[in-house]
């Protein structure tokens, strides 16, 4: 890792009593002057550790990966990651609705197979039959060009149910 150095020069001698801050002191890190943009600038010296410094700012140019990125353009970029963000969100929960509505259909499924599980043989046997004459009914009547109206299968629906007890 390259070494830094940071050079901090007062601008002015400070007077007793004045606190060490960024407006009296020009800081340097290598040959790059830190300016307007310095929000706080921190020096601590202790007997038994080396000297810390720490230097608060937001620069013009950020070096990401030692690629220079201006701040508009990560700015532009944050928002677009943002927006980003806010749609998977939304199709994610839109996923999941749509993961809601297939669990109710899986509901009717479920009753089909209870209803299956609870007939006879006999009972199936006669389903099948009532529905066979109805396949059978319509070919016949296709045949003479003449098609079922939704009066005569909504009958058929009927009797089935009455049949199999689910409706009196």
């Amino acid at each position: 890792m390259k070494q830094l150095k940071l050079s901090i020069k007062p601008k002015q001698e400070p007077t007793e009593g004045q606190s060490l801050n960024s407006s009296g002191y020009s800081v340097k890190i290598n040959d790059w002057e830190l300016g307007r943009r310095v929000t706080d600038f921190k020096l601590e010296m202790s007997a038994d550790k080396k000297p810390k410094a720490t230097v608060t700012f937001t620069p013009d140019i950020l070096e990401v990966d030692n690629v220079a990125v201006d701040l508009q353009i990560l700015e532009a970029f944050d928002r677009a990651y943002s927006d980003f963000i806010a749609k998977t969100q939304n199709e994610k929960e839109k996923s999941e609705q749509r993961l809601q509505d297939i669990a109710k259909s899986l509901t009717i499924i479920e009753r089909y197979i209870s209803l299956r599980q609870s007939l006879t043989r006999e009972g199936w046997e006669e389903l099948n039959s009532l529905y066979d004459y109805q396949l059978n009914e319509k070919e016949r009547n296709l045949s003479k060009d003449i098609t079922l109206d939704d009066s005569e299968t909504n009958v058929f629906h009927k009797h089935a149910q009455m049949v199999l007890g689910l409706i009196e």
